[in-house]
């Protein structure tokens, strides 16, 4: 309405963050892989499941939630892939710990629209 104050008026302490690269890159990710659908469970031409926003199979996803303290190794894999934000964190983990591990999304990184994830620095 007219006459309304600026909103940082109304809260001085609010601030907003803007997206990292990489997480812009595993929005992008997500919807080629899914279409952002977080329940979503495909069959893979390697004749494994692939699972959830990022299409994490179970094994790839158990070893690096494992690895990096995400997921335990008794965890309940089904009670978890599903988690796209858990998905994403394990995915800029492989990123920071081997850039190369983008080829875990090789069609939809080089074959598709999506591209190379960025370079964090």
């Amino acid at each position: 309405f007219s006459g309304a104050a600026p909103l940082a008026a109304l809260n001085p302490q609010m601030t907003v963050e803007e997206p990292l690269a990489i997480d812009i890159w595993l929005a992008k990710l997500a919807f080629q892989e899914s279409a952002g659908k977080h329940d979503i469970k495909v069959l893979d031409v390697n004749g494994k499941y692939s699972y959830g926003c990022l299409q994490f199979q179970e094994g790839t996803f158990r070893k690096y939630g494992v690895k990096y303290g995400l997921i335990t190794p008794s965890t309940p894999v089904e009670s978890k892939i599903y988690d796209c934000e858990l998905q994403k964190k394990i995915a800029k983990l492989m990123l920071a710990e081997d850039y190369s591990n983008w080829r875990a999304w090789y069609t939809s990184s080089r074959t598709k629209s999506v591209g190379l994830p960025p370079k964090e620095a």
